[in-house]
């Protein structure tokens, strides 16, 4: 980095800190400062989201693994328009400390001031089978976890329990992702009221085009 780019850097970054004791910034509202990063619907990637400012037609980030960098230097940095308050930013460098700032771009024509620097832990989990029952054997909440990385094509899951003679013993269950940034989501079957025994867990993949991907069967064992 050369020592202009580094002076627009630190320049940049006293803006921000002057900004702050003028006018009202934006306010941010995920992931909490300073927190674990809140993973995307692909490994890698990760949701920040801020709140909706009365007046607003458009926001912008930056989002930077340098602190120093909003300005523009080396590293992973990234700066971007939206119309909605949320973004997810694909393949960030994991285990990294990422800073992000917002501003307002309003219907007059008025940008507002740069927002307080957030940061946040790029850490995600490694990627699982797509669905998976967790703790098994099945002792007391039928638990299953979902990891929507595992396929990014699949849009929904479809989910039954057979029992080892062939008969359909629960379901067919549909599961979507919660919202479209889902990646890992765990769900408890309350209504899951077998006899203890084993079982077969079939799940079907799909997407909304009607494209179907290879089947998953796992045996389950359901103790008293």
């Amino acid at each position: 980095m050369t020592f202009t780019s580094m002076k627009s850097s630190v320049i940049f970054t006293l803006a921000l800190l002057l900004s702050f004791g003028f006018t009202q910034a934006q306010q941010h509202a995920s992931p909490t400062n300073m927190a674990l990063g809140v993973p995307g619907p692909a490994a890698r990637s990760f949701v920040i989201a801020w709140h909706p400012a009365p007046g607003a037609v458009a926001y912008e980030y930056i989002l930077t693994d340098n602190f120093l960098c909003f300005a523009g230097c080396a590293g992973d940095t990234r700066q971007r328009m939206s119309t909605d308050t949320t973004a997810i930013e694909y393949e960030l460098l994991i285990d990294k400390q990422y800073y992000w700032v917002t501003r307002v771009h309003f219907a007059n024509g008025e940008i507002g001031p740069w927002s307080l620097i957030s940061e946040f832990w790029s850490y995600t989990p490694d990627l699982m089978p797509i669905l998976q029952v967790a703790p098994n054997p099945v002792e007391e909440d039928f638990r299953v976890l979902l990891d929507w990385g595992a396929n990014e094509d699949v849009d929904f899951l479809r989910v039954r329990m057979i029992s080892l003679d062939g008969q359909l013993v629960y379901g067919p269950v549909m599961i979507r992702p919660e919202t479209a940034f889902s990646r890992m989501e765990t769900l408890v079957w309350e209504e899951v009221d077998l006899p203890p025994g084993q079982y077969f867990l079939q799940v079907e993949a799909e997407s909304n085009s009607g494209l179907k991907f290879q089947n998953m069967v796992s045996k389950i064992l359901i103790r008293e």
